[in-house]
């Protein structure tokens, strides 16, 4: 097969808001200041991010059926239990 196939949604998020639903599910109640000058012009800044899925379901007949709520506190959960020192460092 042999190709590159994404999966999700097809739904778009703005990248804020998928952090502020991280934020909600982790009990982080702190707030991201972008300090930093961007050093790309505004029109090259993602804003909002979605998956075109449409390859996989011509290729299985796939439909997503896990909301974004659910997919990331499953993520979470999933990091939360993981062995940190196995993590290869970066």
């Amino acid at each position: 097969m042999n190709q590159i196939i994404n999966i999700g949604s097809g739904n778009n998020h703005r990248v804020s808001n998928v952090i502020d639903r991280i934020f909600l599910i982790t009990g982080n109640n702190k707030t991201i200041i972008n300090k930093i000058k961007n050093k790309r012009p505004s029109e090259l800044e993602i804003n909002e991010i979605v998956c075109d899925n449409q390859k996989l379901k011509n290729l299985i007949d796939w439909e997503p059926s896990i909301s974004i709520e659910i997919g990331l506190k499953k993520t979470i959960a999933w990091y939360e239990s993981i062995d940190k020192s196995k993590i290869e460092k970066l």
